[in-house]
This record gives C-alpha cells, structure tokens and sequence, in this order.
C-alpha cells in the first residue's frame, strides 16, 4: 500500500462517526417522529457525500506519487505475429463448442494460431466438446475463476494473447478491435458498458452496470490521469506476451476479483491499459459467479473495492 496521510485517515474516521450517528438519527426518527425529519435526510445524503469524498481523497492519496507522462506509444505488431485465444470453461457443455467455433471462424482479417480452453474442474461434457470443435484443452485443479485465467494465460504459446470466456457472451469479431489497439497500449480491456451494445437479456442489469463503473472510477481516482474506465470487471481482454511476462507473478489472485486485480497491477507496474466498447451478449446457460444475485454482486464489490484501496 502507498503511504497514508495521516489527515486523510483522520477525515475518513469522522465521516464514518457522522455515517453512523446519522444513520441512526434517521432510524430513531421513524420510532419518534419528529417536526424536523426532513433535516434527517438532509444530514444522510451530506454524510454519505463526505464518505465518497474521503475515499476519494484516500484512494488520490495513496497511489503512486510519481508524475504521469501521457506519452502516446506505438508498437507495430510482428507481421506474423501469433495470435492466442484462451478461454475459462465452467460446466458450459451447451455453449463452448459455439465459442470456440466462433473464434476460429470469425476473427477477420486476423486468425486464431491456437484456441485454449482451460476445463476448470467441469462436471459435464465441456472438455470432449471443446476438444471436438478444435480447441486444446488444459485442466486447471485449482477451483476458481482467477485460477482458470492464470492457467488460461501460462498456457498460451502465442504473441498475441486475447482472453474471454467460454459461455456465448463475447464475439470473436470484437478481437479485431483489441488486436488493432495493441498497438497503442500494453493492455486493452473491454468495457460492457455502452448501451448501444448490450444485449437486453444479458446478465449485466443495472445493479451489476452501475456498480462497474463506480469501481471503475474508484480505480481512475487511485491512479490519476494514468487512465480512463468504465467497467471495472471484464474478462474479455488482450495483451502481448511481454506483457503478460511482466505482471505474471503479480496477478495471483483466485477469486472472481481476478480481472479487476489484474488491471490494478498493470496500472501499477507502469503499463498503459486502454478501454474499448464491446458486444455483451445473453449469455447460454446459467451464471456460476454472480448472475442477477445482488447479495453476491455486493460482496464480490466490496472485495473489489479493498483490493483497490489496498494493492
């Protein structure tokens, strides 16, 4: 973690005091009304203002004290440079084959060398149709999203390596834009949050679109003008080899935090992450992760949230 001003930590713990006292102001008020209740609301939305400022503040005060240069890169890729897709696979027997036959027919101009998927314990037949449909298929033990996506990672051979998964939700047609932006970024993420986009049956409601971004922002706030996001959380992503080689002993996260902690590190070692506008489709077959539960949803945002503040 970055060094902390003692100030910032100080302000954080009163907006917390001022939180909770007028929280329960505001419970007490409901069991003795009183004339003044509106004043009530009044004191809660000022204090939860204080407490996003004074993350705010806490998160600008700990990133990296250095001056970020904005200085515009461009790295031509290798004209026969190979191309990996990898893919995690979790019990998706009804939708891997699709996947990987999309990625192998529909990446024009550009071609897939390899397609990896890694058969994260599966209980089903994922692993004999993705074999079927031309993919080479690597078991990781470990069970867990941010395992499969190491193992997806080590397992290409690739110069060019684009993630994503295995469960309908990402087009292969969108790779071309991420190989294009390679070569102006280390890493180039996509972002499920352009309305024009989105599939009005995919998971990503507006609970799960609007937590996104705020952690997105959160992020954007810890590493000032290094970047701009919109969605914290998205698998579907590529980046060189080199870079992968760089930040492989980093992004040892298991957890379904995986993507976000992956973009903290990469932010941190120095690297340019840019974002672009992606397909978000109905996914086929039910959500292992997190779906439509918000109990889940907040959990899995809190812990995003402490890996920001504390990475």
């Amino acid at each position: 973690m970055g060094n902390i001003a003692l100030w910032s930590v100080l302000i954080g713990g009163i907006a917390v005091l001022v939180y909770a006292a007028s929280g329960l102001f505001i419970i007490s008020s409901f069991v003795i009304p009183l004339p003044f209740i509106p004043a009530s609301y009044n004191i809660f939305l000022l204090s939860n203002l204080a407490i996003v400022s004074c993350i705010a503040v806490f998160l600008f005060d700990t990133g990296p004290n250095t001056k970020y240069k904005n200085n515009v890169i461009y790295r031509p890729l290798k004209k026969n440079a190979k191309i990996s897709v990898v893919m995690t696979a979790y019990n998706d027997e009804k939708s891997v084959k699709g996947a990987v036959k999309d990625f192998k027919n529909n990446m024009v101009p550009y071609k897939a060398h390899e397609i990896v998927v890694v058969d994260n314990n599966c209980k089903d037949r994922t692993a004999k149709f993705a074999k079927e449909a031309g993919a080479r298929v690597v078991k990781e033990p470990n069970q867990g999203y941010g395992w499969a996506c190491q193992r997806a990672l080590k397992s290409a051979r690739g110069d060019i390596i684009i993630l994503t998964e295995s469960d309908g939700t990402f087009e292969a047609y969108d790779a071309k834009k991420f190989i294009d932006y390679l070569e102006n970024a280390d890493l180039v993420i996509g972002s499920r949050t352009t309305r024009e986009l989105l599939d009005q049956n995919s998971q990503l409601n507006w609970f799960l679109t609007w937590g996104n971004i705020f952690l997105a922002k959160m992020i954007q706030i810890r590493y000032w003008r290094k970047t701009r996001l919109t969605d914290a959380a998205c698998t579907y992503r590529a980046m060189r080899k080199e870079t992968y080689e760089k930040i492989k002993d980093k992004i040892t996260y298991g957890g379904n935090d995986w993507a976000l902690a992956t973009t903290i590190v990469a932010l941190d070692s120095g690297l340019k992450v840019l974002e672009i506008p992606i397909t978000l489709r109905k996914r086929v077959g039910e959500s292992k992760a997190i779906g439509r539960n918000r109990i889940k949803g907040i959990k899995l945002g809190l812990r995003m949230l402490w890996d920001i503040i504390t990475y």
